[in-house]
């Protein structure tokens, strides 16, 4: 693990780690990502952001605004229509 890597890819190796030890196809892989919802404390940056969307993930939940580098509507809306990004606004954290 890298200290300066952001989290979500972080996050995206440990699953592509796992199942690939459990064999899965690059379909079953494609599968996977479209059912997984990722939680985290600031919003992804643009980079991550644009990560996840290409993965498919289906949702992405974070606590707060990015509001130099956010990639999920604070300064770039880089999730497409299939996927659903929720900020603070519309989330109760108990």
């Amino acid at each position: 693990m890298q200290a300066t890597r952001h989290a979500e890819m972080e996050a995206i190796d440990v699953l592509l780690e796992q199942w690939q030890k459990n064999g899965l196809s690059k379909l079953e892989v494609a599968e996977n990502f479209s059912k997984c919802s990722l939680y985290v404390t600031c919003e992804p940056c643009i980079m991550c952001a644009a990560s996840l969307s290409i993965l498919g993930i289906k949702e992405v939940y974070y606590g707060c605004a990015n509001d130099k580098f956010g990639g999920c509507g604070s300064i770039l809306s880089l999730h497409s229509s299939s996927s659903k990004l929720l900020t603070s606004s519309n989330v109760s954290i108990s």
